[in-house]
């Protein structure tokens, strides 16, 4: 394995060139090493003490908990989702919706509101079924 370094910039850019079969077809990895700690595959949006929105894609986005371990991060496609789910964690606020529950149990580190959030997720809702607007049956 040959390793070929590139300066561009702060970065530096690894090439390695993994075999001869890889070089045959063309095909190059490219590896980055940032050694500045600024990373290149993601931009920060929104940073807020212990909460941080990154893009990391056109339409995606990931809340992270820098307090947290690297387990504490959700993926969300819109980010106002990001923001509205901040706001829940911040006031203890359990969501209705079932992913958005999912996703607060993650990236949350209070044991308080992860045992708030395991006890709406264990005790499901009754739901009302209203008899006369359910499907009539043909009468045979």
């Amino acid at each position: 394995m040959s390793l070929i370094p590139f300066k561009l910039g702060t970065p530096i850019i690894y090439i390695f060139l993994l075999s001869e079969m890889t070089l045959r077809f063309n095909y190059l990895r490219v590896v980055f090493f940032l050694l500045s700690g600024v990373d290149e595959m993601a931009r920060v949006i929104y940073h807020d003490g212990q909460y941080k929105i990154l893009e990391i894609g056109a339409e995606s986005f990931v809340l992270v908990n820098t307090k947290g371990q690297y387990c504490n991060h959700a993926h969300f496609n819109k980010l106002h989702i990001c923001h509205i789910l901040i706001k829940m964690i911040k006031a203890k606020r359990v969501p209705h919706n079932k992913r958005l529950r999912t996703s607060a149990r993650r990236v949350t580190t209070d044991a308080v509101y992860l045992a708030m959030i395991d006890a709406k997720m264990a005790d499901p809702k009754d739901r009302y079924i209203n008899p006369n607007q359910m499907p009539r049956r043909s009468a045979r």
